[in-house]
């Protein structure tokens, strides 16, 4: 599962350095993947790739929160569940 939700938390970074986003701030709900990020142990098949980001990024953070806490990512993490497989929700601003 670790593996999976790295390579999700990856995806996002890579799509905001699409947008030209180089001061990226992240919040998951696992301190294992806080972890992984912050320390640079990440699966071996997704660790070329974060270094590739790495190397765009002017400033990243990367913190663990417990979802229920964040009403935002609570939101979200209901509405992402009931999406069918590789759909993508993508929103500018604050979610509805």
């Amino acid at each position: 599962m670790g593996k999976d939700k790295d390579d999700q938390v990856l995806k996002r970074v890579e799509c905001a350095l699409t947008k030209g986003w180089q001061h990226i701030w992240l919040e998951t709900n696992s301190e294992a993947t806080a972890l992984a990020f912050n320390m640079d142990k990440l699966p071996w098949m997704l660790l070329p790739r974060w270094m590739n980001c790495k190397g765009q990024l002017v400033k990243f953070k990367i913190s663990s929160i417990w979802r229920e806490a964040n009403f935002t990512v609570d939101t979200l993490a209901k509405a992402g569940a009931t999406l069918q497989d590789n759909v993508t929700n993508l929103v500018n601003g604050k979610p509805d």
